[in-house]
């Protein structure tokens, strides 16, 4: 039996602490065992939900998802390492029954002792998932306006059958195709991903002979069973070159090849500690390859015998991995920090190696300058993409597959967490293994968007059967106006793509009190680890994620997805406004972050459910806007809470620097909390001085995925505010949903945490939530939420439901009281009319 160190301290990281995980499982405790079989999924006792939480939390017991399948519920076995497949255990008839069995399994590993009361019946034989996985897409662009041009790039065993479909709900058999473009077969083949973050540098031609040094900087992370290159001129494993690298257990070794010849060179002694600089050398001459290693308290050197001059010189420098060509050819990456990569002819004193490097250093002198074939010092230009050559040859190279910038170097120091005041202390560029940008795919069609309604639209792509939707998102034409303007949350979606927590994180099962329940994407994910990753995962190398892509396909931005939040529960609101006859149009939040003057073409804006990133600008217009009287619907929780930014060179990147949500120990942690887009803080948006509060009246407060609960009016409302309420005679609100039952529910923001703006009102709120989370979700008490209104001197306005599971419950009957609060609102800020203001101010 494990002990209490072995078990995951969720409380601590994200809780309250008003509760203690116990440290062992009680043998003796049948009552709780009587209680869980009886009733498997329901809010349990306080007791059993402690159990429950040590159980799910403690990383030595069997982590358990299960899969619907037919008419049965297959419970797996989570993989424990990333490119495992899951593991069937049972099948069950019911959701029920696979939450017992679960349950007893790991009792026994807990307590040695099988869990009192009869076994959970289980069907025979084993269903299985036998759907097919073998289409994948991307779009050069998520969101285009009429007369753009959007590329579709797309993977498939043959040519496929691709239609542009209007979505008007989240069930994708009530999808509408679009008049006037064609559906078509287009050829198409099975693609490569190729993950890795590195760098490419063209030479030019015949310039690089030898005598020469090549060097750079290194911090090694993590560890690998692989060889990692960290820097290769030309491949030597595949033609002329050389390459500095590490094996295995991070030994630092070189290799050179020339004429068909190889010879390669080892430190010896123990692997190299993560996490500690070191400058490596490598020379080669007619002498032979001599390979050094410069740390702070030693110098190291091995040689071996050489091989004859290259025929042809390398034309490019690959920093990172190897592999000369395209992105997608790279291997062997580097999982770790590079900086001061250097390459001069002829062989270098210690004196020479280190003031090549040192970063953001002065002028090696003119001996020296007259020598270099190349010195690239990454504190130059660190908010782009570009590696720039300091050298009199100007060899200008790029970074591929989301090379991390901002981070601290070899010179770092602690006295700043601002790499523009000192970028010397950070001139360093992360490298991961398994980020993704753009596979690189070939188009396999393209379309230049017709004159069509604003919406949410998707190329409807088939094969044999197997159909996926490639989501686009259709703007009005530039400087078209319109009523209701919905602001697509599209940074959010990329957070969460692709996202492997459901699986990878104990306390998703332990927020929804009840096994994860994962669909075909979920199984996709673990099969194809090269996908990419979501803000929400850890690198290879045990880092947080910083950047995702839109370039890459993404299996959970559909319709069906099984995890119900985000992307379909905005197609919720869509067909609420489709159905209801509203004549509205989107923007999306990087379409407002590149361009604001689209609020003064629309009288609402309704936000998305899930808003949770947003940019500075973007919250700052949206700020602007309502002062000058702009009027917004916010139907979602946990919104505008953590501050991203969109790349400005390549705008299908988002950055995100979740510095409160780390899980990460790294030594530089803290410190990284500046977006190398910009070098403005990340993290949350009030450490920027920007108060989620005085923008929409509430702010996040917790997260609670076991059960939803409804709002409670509150009693002596201004009368200003009685249209919100008109035809709703209930006191209580919202007791019926998709989403837990109820509308308040997922995650959920109050106006309880500190200063509100004037003229600030809570019409309702709600009350009777579970301990869940208090548990784990909780980031202040207490953790109701609020419904809240607020009015503007100018005439502005913004209604709050604060919570994620609002949108899920408008479509439930004609004419809920979800549905009529919704629209007395929507109907109200519509009215060009304003209200008069009792603001304190």
């Amino acid at each position: 039996m494990s002990d209490s160190a072995s078990v995951t301290t969720m409380v601590e990281r994200a809780g309250l602490g008003w509760y203690t995980l116990p440290s062992r499982v009680d043998p003796t405790r049948s009552d709780l065992v009587e209680e869980l079989l009886a009733q498997p999924l329901g809010r349990h006792s306080e007791e059993l939900q402690l159990l429950l939480s040590r159980l799910r939390s403690d990383r030595e017991l069997p982590r358990f998802v299960v899969q619907r399948l037919g008419a049965g519920h297959l419970l797996l076995e989570a993989p424990r390492r990333r490119g495992e497949l899951p593991r069937p255990i049972a099948a069950a008839a019911t959701p029920e029954d696979a939450e017992r069995h679960a349950f007893r399994l790991r009792w026994k590993l807990a307590t040695g002792q099988p869990a009192p009361g009869p076994d959970v019946p289980c069907m025979s034989p084993l269903p299985t998932d036998d759907s097919p996985r073998s289409v994948l897409g991307y779009l050069s662009a998520g969101a285009a306006r009429p007369g753009d041009r959007v590329t579709l790039h797309v993977s498939a065993p043959g040519s496929v059958e691709v239609e542009l479909v209007r979505l008007r709900s989240r069930r994708p058999s009530e999808a509408i195709r679009v008049d006037g473009v064609a559906p078509g077969s287009c050829p198409a083949s099975p693609q490569r991903i190729v993950p890795g973050a590195h760098g490419r540098v063209p030479l030019g031609d015949g310039s690089v002979a030898w005598p020469l040094t090549l060097q750079l900087n290194f911090c090694p992370v993590g560890s690998s069973d692989h060889r990692q290159v960290l820097v290769s001129l030309g491949d030597p494993w595949h033609g002329d070159g050389l390459a500095l690298h590490l094996e295995p257990q991070r030994r630092l070794a070189a290799t050179v090849a020339s004429r068909g010849a190889h010879s390669t060179v080892e430190m010896g002694g123990s692997g190299l500690a993560p996490w500690a600089w070191q400058t490596a050398i490598a020379t080669v001459d007619d002498a032979g390859l001599t390979l050094r290693l410069l740390g702070e308290a030693e110098h190291r050197e091995v040689s071996t015998a050489g091989v004859a001059p290259w025929k042809e010189s390398p034309r490019e420098l690959v920093i990172g991995a190897t592999g000369v060509g395209q992105p997608a050819d790279a291997r062997e990456h580097f999982n770790g920090r590079l900086e001061q990569v250097a390459l001069t002819s002829g062989s270098l004193s210690v004196e020479q190696i280190r003031c090549l490097a040192r970063p953001g250093g002065r002028s090696p002198g003119a001996d020296l300058e007259s020598r270099l074939l190349g010195w690239w010092d990454f504190s130059l230009d660190v908010d782009s993409w570009a590696i720039t050559d300091r050298g009199s040859q100007r060899h200008h190279g790029a970074w591929h597959n989301l090379a991390q910038r901002g981070v601290c170097g070899s010179l770092w120091d602690g006295t700043t967490e601002d790499w523009r005041q000192a970028p010397e202390q950070f001139a360093a560029v992360h490298l991961h293994s398994d980020s993704l940008e753009d596979p690189g795919w070939p188009v396999t069609c393209a379309l230049t968007v017709p004159e069509v309604p604003s919406g949410f639209y998707a190329f409807r792509v088939s094969h044999r059967g197997e159909v996926i939707d490639v989501p686009l998102l259709v703007m009005p034409a530039q400087h078209q106006s319109t009523p209701v303007l919905l602001l697509a949350p599209t940074a959010t979606y990329s957070a969460y793509a692709n996202s492997r927590f459901w699986w990878e994180d104990p306390i998703q099962e332990a927020v929804s009190d009840r096994l994860v329940e994962i669909g075909e994407a979920d199984r996709l994910l673990m099969e194809r680890t090269e996908l990419g990753l979501s803000h929400y995962d850890q690198h290879a190398d045990g880092t947080d994620v910083c950047h995702v892509s839109d370039r890459r396909p993404s299996v959970f931005q559909r319709a069906d997805n099984v995890h119900d939040e985000g992307y379909c529960s905005d197609l919720d609101l869509v067909e609420w406004l489709e159905g209801n006859g509203y004549a509205w149009g989107l923007t999306t939040d990087r379409e407002l972050d590149m361009d604001p003057s689209a609020l003064e073409r629309c009288d609402v804006v309704i936000t998305g459910t899930h808003p949770e990133y947003v940019s500075g600008t973007e919250f700052d217009a949206l700020g602007s806007w309502i002062q000058r009287g702009g009027r917004m619907l916010y139907l979602g929780g946990n919104g505008f809470q953590t501050r991203v930014s969109f790349d400005r060179h390549r705008p299908w990147i988002t950055e995100n620097r979740r510095v409160e949500h780390w899980g990460g120990h790294w030594p530089t942690m803290a410190a990284e909390q500046r977006l190398a887009s910009d070098g403005d803080p990340g993290g949350y948006l009030s450490r920027t001085g920007r108060s989620t509060l005085s923008l929409l009246g509430v702010e996040s407060v917790t997260m609670g995925f076991d059960e939803s609960r409804p709002y409670r009016r509150l009693r002596d409302a201004d009368p200003r505010t009685a249209f919100v309420f008109e035809g709703v005679d209930d006191a209580v609100i919202g007791e019926h949903g998709r989403i837990g039952g109820a509308v308040v529910g997922q995650e959920w923001d109050n106006a309880a945490g500190g200063a509100l703006p004037a003229d600030h009102h809570v019409l309702a709120r709600s009350e009777g939530h579970s301990i869940v989370p208090a548990l784990f979700g909780a980031s202040r008490s207490p953790y109701h939420c609020d419904m809240t209104i607020y009015f503007d001197r100018s005439g502005g306005a913004v209604f709050a439901v604060g919570t994620m599971a609002w949108c899920a419950a408008l479509s439930d009957t004609d004419d809920d009281d979800v549905s009529r609060i919704t629209r007395n609102v929507l109907d109200r800020f519509l009215d060009p009319r304003g209200w008069q203001s009792t603001s304190r101010a």
